[in-house]
């Protein structure tokens, strides 16, 4: 293992959040669920108006989107944090879903995505990461005579990893992993090694002071520079980590790629002491590079999504715009996912918010008018009674060619589904 020192600043107190899943995008109206140990349909028939969702197990805590079964349509791959374990919800193409166990767990999952990372087959394998074992476990696909079967391996992290990402950081057409790890201050860098069967790895030391209790409590992977930046970082993704502060502010490090060498350029934000999650993906900068959207909780009328959008002739390459949501209570944690929410073109970013005091939660989505315009707000309420939302995810769920959005909650125990039914975006206007 090699290292890569970072020298952090003390911020704070970091915060609670689950990782946010990314995918494509999109949005309107309902909800269903199954048992993680025995297939059955899952949704019931969609509605306009969502409902609750039965049971699916104890704890679902993370949800990442992709095509497990290797057939085309996007499928669900969800953490149980109770449980310890992780299951699939696989698509028919129309919206409905059959539960497949997948195996355990370490000890206190807190994060899943969906990538290639070596398995057999066309599907995509899962890997997730566990906060007390301190490891990450890749389960990857293994054709049998029976189906598909995941075989786990188990590889360690830094103290308390709490979020990952993955992405192509080398530029070899490889799917590496970047894991936060909170409780020392690093990021672990899983990188594919040359021989596509396992990982090398890279640790980022010094972000945040552990004797504070302050670290990484968010990561995410994608092109910040584009490929007018120079030759290769078109293919070479970037890396953004995001410090949680219970000061006054919090840090946003944006490690951009070097194209001739394995090397990075730093950059440094202060966010809000309150910054949870970030994502990145198009919402309309005007560089060639991607945009960042960071959730911020906090008291009412605080909470919301601080943007860095990309601006090539600007002195720091961001220009950086707030949007506060209509929230009355005061949230202890948000996340966020980006994508083309408002169709034509139109980027927007979706954010949940989970209430201190277990009052319905919600979703929070800021669309553009225009593919330039300003962004506007619709609040999406969550069926059901004490809605928690622990992460959230966007993908073409339904097959209708529309995006839609899931989310996961641990406090009642379901997932969320909202599917596009009507000629709009979400109901958008």
């Amino acid at each position: 293992m090699t290292s890569i020192v970072r020298r952090g600043r003390s911020k704070g107190n970091p915060r609670s959040l689950g990782l946010c899943a990314l995918a494509c995008a999109g949005m309107l109206a309902l909800v269903g669920a199954s048992s993680a140990q025995a297939a059955s349909p899952w949704p019931p028939p969609f509605s306009a108006t969502g409902t609750s969702t039965p049971t699916i197990g104890d704890g679902p805590s993370s949800v990442a989107v992709g095509d497990f079964s290797g057939n085309g349509p996007h499928d669900l791959a969800v953490i149980l944090g109770g449980d310890e374990s992780v299951f699939l919800l696989l698509n028919d193409g129309h919206g409905h879903f059959t539960s497949k166990p997948v195996g355990g767990t370490g000890s206190l999952p807190s994060a899943i995505v969906a990538g290639n990372f070596g398995g057999v087959g066309p599907g995509k394998d899962i890997a997730e990461v566990n906060a007390l074992s301190n490891d990450l476990t890749v389960f990857r696909r293994e054709p049998t005579s029976g189906g598909v079967a995941y075989i786990p391996t188990s590889y360690p992290t830094g103290s308390f990893p709490r979020s990952m990402a993955a992405g192509d950081l080398t530029g070899d057409g490889l799917t590496d992993i970047a894991v936060g790890n909170d409780g020392d201050g690093s990021v672990t860098l899983f990188l594919r090694d040359a021989s596509d069967t396992g990982f090398t790895s890279k640790t980022i030391t010094g972000l945040g002071d552990p004797d504070d209790e302050t670290g990484p409590v968010s990561v995410a992977i994608g092109h910040l520079q584009g490929p007018r930046s120079g030759w290769g970082r078109g293919r070479k993704e970037d890396l953004a980590v995001l410090i949680a502060g219970g000061g006054p502010e919090g840090e946003l490090e944006l490690f951009l790629s070097h194209p001739h060498d394995s090397g990075y350029t730093i950059k440094t934000f202060d966010v809000p002491a309150d910054a949870d999650s970030v994502a990145i993906g198009d919402l309309g900068g005007s560089g060639q590079g991607s945009d960042l959207a960071v959730g911020i909780s906090g008291p009412a009328g605080s909470q919301g999504v601080e943007l860095f959008l990309h601006d090539r002739n600007g002195p720091t390459g961001y220009t950086t715009e707030t949007l506060l949501n209509a929230d009355p209570y005061d949230s202890d944690d948000t996340n966020v996912a980006i994508g083309d929410l408002g169709g034509s073109g139109r980027p927007g970013v979706a954010m949940t918010s989970s209430p201190d005091d277990l009052f319905e939660g919600d979703v929070s989505v800021f669309v553009r008018d225009s593919t330039r315009g300003p962004f506007k707000l619709t609040t999406l309420p969550l069926p059901g009674n004490d809605a928690d939302p622990s992460d959230i995810a966007i993908g073409d769920l339904s097959g209708n060619g529309k995006p839609d959005l899931v989310t996961t909650d641990e406090f009642t125990n379901d997932l969320s589904l909202f599917t596009n039914t009507t000629p709009g975006w979400f109901g958008l206007p």
